[in-house]
């Protein structure tokens, strides 16, 4: 706000002040274990000068309008069938591509943008007030770095007052580009961002430089998905035995760094549960070069 008159002189004064608000919004069927994401963007402000009761208008009615916009995730694990086959058995499978959301990114950083305005046909005696606004706002990813691009245009407005008391009106528009790291980017990555200005403050470095600083908040979310190959149908052919070799019950296998035992185990038709307890083993994957008895079962 502004007030123009002090002791009947012309004066420009800003005035600031917060408005706490509290709202309650429904959501079927969420409990504590859902992660929840808000975004509140302001649609409207009305303010009203009001009388006092003496005659004076003293008073301000503020009428804002909030859009608030909820979601809520709830992350569960799942297992999907990616690999099959029998220790007795030839068999077939059929595979399709799933698609699933991961646990979204969540965004909330401030990003600060300096400039200067010249106000070379001016010369200022104060500066009342200085604030910001953006447009033309787009977020492209980039998955090399690992980031969202976000590009857009801000615009400066500063109020002051020229030496000869008339008021004066300064504009700037300038382009910017803010980066903000996302983990696990990818090309099915879906971003959710909302860009707003928080403060811009100002120093009037000499009589037509003005030094601006503007802090921004990025918030929003970023869904990443992932596509897994899983298998939706089995055929165990019953016809068809496996050949395997009986004049042994154990096999010698040398294995490489980081084997997995569900290939070595797949390789001689054997089962991941007999070779570790018959090599007295904790994990499914072998860290170093080494010999395993492979039981043929």
């Amino acid at each position: 706000l502004y007030t123009c008159l002090k002791d009947n002189n012309d004066y420009i004064e800003t005035m600031q002040f917060t408005l706490p608000f509290s709202q309650i919004i429904d959501l079927k069927g969420i409990d504590d274990r859902f992660e929840c994401n808000i975004k509140t963007d302001i649609v409207s402000c009305e303010i009203i000068p009001c009388s006092d009761g003496d005659g004076n208008s003293k008073l301000a009615e503020c009428i804002i309008n909030i859009l608030i916009n909820c979601s809520a995730y709830k992350t569960s694990t799942a297992e999907f069938v990616v690999d099959e086959y029998s220790t007795s058995y030839t068999t077939s499978s059929e595979k399709d591509n799933i698609t699933l959301e991961a646990s979204p990114y969540h965004i909330d950083t401030v990003y600060v943008l300096k400039n200067t305005i010249n106000a070379s046909e001016n010369e200022l005696e104060c500066i009342y007030d200085a604030w910001c606004t953006l447009k033309n706002i787009s977020v492209i990813s980039d998955t090399n770095e690992a980031s969202l691009s976000i590009n857009g245009t801000i615009i400066y407005m500063v109020l002051g007052k020229n030496t000869d008391g008339s008021p004066v009106l300064l504009e700037k528009d300038d382009s910017f580009t803010a980066s903000v790291p996302i983990e696990n980017l990818s090309e099915l990555s879906k971003a959710a961002v909302n860009i707003i200005p928080m403060s811009c403050s100002y120093t009037l470095s000499s009589d037509s430089i003005i030094e601006l600083k503007a802090e921004l908040r990025i918030t929003g979310h970023v869904k990443n998905f992932v596509i897994i190959n899983s298998i939706t149908d089995i055929t165990v052919n019953e016809d068809e035995p496996i050949n395997k070799n009986n004049k042994y019950a154990l096999k010698i296998y040398y294995t490489d760094e980081n084997e997995d035992l569900w290939e070595i185990a797949k390789k001689y038709s054997t089962s991941v549960s007999a070779i570790i307890e018959e090599n007295e083993i904790e994990n499914d994957t072998v860290s170093e070069k080494g010999m395993l008895l492979i039981p043929i079962v």
